[in-house]
């Protein structure tokens, strides 16, 4: 066996590992989403029967505002990895495959590049947050962890890109 075969062997074996590795991360947080939802459902519904009784459950709105945006950020990378963000191919679809794959990892490297600095600020912010002990408005908790938890779907969304352009670059054909 020559040394490139070895070479394309131990590369072709790392994008396996990383492609793996990358689906168990977009699967456990599509699941914590998941969780989210449900207790969005709970305490909606909870909220609803309380309210009819005359007591409805402080700071309902504001949980509501948390959940959905970690619900939001948690599916963001299993979005990108199933396709199902929106993609327009109403022009792309009439190039030639290899001007699409040169348009799909510009669009590849443009995601990162927000997407990478929208994980950064959500970093800096929740840090900002963490820093000067704000709490919410209605409960006054700390809710600096739940900018974080929006800041870990970003950073997974980024990793998800990151592996499509990987892929792109190896050769292994268009990401969609």
């Amino acid at each position: 066996m020559n040394p490139t075969n070895i070479h394309l062997k131990f590369g072709s074996k790392m994008m396996n590992i990383l492609k793996k590795g990358v689906g168990l991360t977009n699967r456990s947080l599509f699941g914590l989403a998941g969780i989210c939802l449900v207790l969005m459902m709970a305490l909606a519904c909870s909220n609803m029967v309380m309210r009819s009784l005359g007591h409805p459950v402080k700071g309902t709105f504001e949980l509501m505002g948390f959940f959905g945006a970690m619900v939001a950020a948690l599916s963001l990378a299993g979005t990108q990895a199933g396709g199902g963000h929106i993609v327009i191919t109403i022009f792309q679809k009439r190039f030639p495959k290899p001007v699409r794959i040169v348009l799909d990892m510009v669009t590849s490297v443009l995601s990162l590049v927000f997407f990478g600095l929208m994980a950064w600020q959500t970093w800096v912010l929740a840090l900002g947050i963490r820093e000067f002990e704000e709490l919410s408005e209605t409960l006054q908790i700390i809710y600096y962890p739940f900018i974080l938890v929006v800041c870990l779907g970003v950073v997974a969304l980024v990793v998800q890109i990151v592996l499509e352009t990987l892929i792109l670059c190896t050769g292994n054909g268009e990401k969609s």
